[in-house]
């Protein structure tokens, strides 16, 4: 009877594998060590993604404040800030400057420097250029005269006549400087020098000490401890908020 005997091996196969497949089916009890290092680990994940929610929401909060320094009565939305979108800047110089092949390589520096700390580009150094001069910093003045913004992407440091010291206006991505004819050479060379990277700041939406907004470092801020005005870790990572490696549309 070859169907009863294939019956009776089928049965006791079966019968052989019921014990393995019940203990298979039974998850081991995890010892008291077990558990707590499970616990351990879930907590680590919790702290872990409330770091990551608490830091957006602090980078949120930094870029709206670069957003709200750079942007003129909410009239001009043109400013790096608002502009970006991870397309690094063009910074062009005026050709009236008399040093401006020296402040176009201290643009090149500062962009290297940002790069080589955040992994990409903010701004780069563009070129030496005729740019019109302007003959007074007043924002009505300008507004007044319907000036008009760089290309977009482009950031400019123009000559000023009416001379004294560097003025930065964000929402127009402009840096105006003294002429030579209006200051001497010493002091024109000098402003110019010690403080371009605190006024291209500026345009990234950075503020002075005790102002409201993203605060610039002491070194950023004045050229005391410093030869000239230089960026800092701390303003180099408030700069990866303000303008961050991707933004959302």
């Amino acid at each position: 009877m070859p169907h009863s005997r294939a019956f009776r091996f089928l049965t006791l196969a079966l019968l052989f594998a019921m014990p393995s497949l019940a203990i298979a089916d039974e998850p081991p009890v995890p010892t008291a060590e077990q558990r707590l290092t499970d616990l351990e680990l879930r907590l680590e994940a919790v702290e872990q993604r409330l770091a990551e929610l608490e830091w957006a929401d602090s980078c949120e909060d930094t870029r709206q404040q670069a957003l709200d320094f750079t942007t003129l009565d909410g009239a001009y939305e043109t400013s790096v800030p608002a502009l970006w979108n991870g397309t690094p800047f063009v910074v062009d110089v005026s050709n009236a400057l008399p040093n401006a092949d020296q402040l176009l390589e201290l643009v090149g520096q500062e962009a290297a420097k940002i790069e080589a700390s955040l992994g990409y580009q903010v701004f780069v150094a563009g070129e030496v250029k005729y740019l019109p001069n302007l003959d007074r910093t007043s924002v009505v003045f300008l507004a007044s005269r319907g000036f008009a913004n760089p290309p977009d992407q482009h950031i400019e440091l123009r000559c000023c006549d009416e001379g004294g010291v560097g003025t930065a206006f964000p929402w127009w991505r402009l840096i105006l400087l003294p002429t030579l004819e209006n200051d001497d050479a010493a002091f024109l060379g000098g402003h110019a020098v010690i403080n371009l990277v605190h006024e291209l700041y500026h345009l990234l939406g950075f503020v002075h000490q005790g102002e409201v907004g993203i605060e610039m470092s002491d070194d950023l801020q004045s050229a005391l401890n410093v030869w000239y005005t230089t960026s800092t870790p701390a303003d180099l990572d408030n700069l990866a908020w303000s303008c961050p490696v991707s933004v959302d549309s």
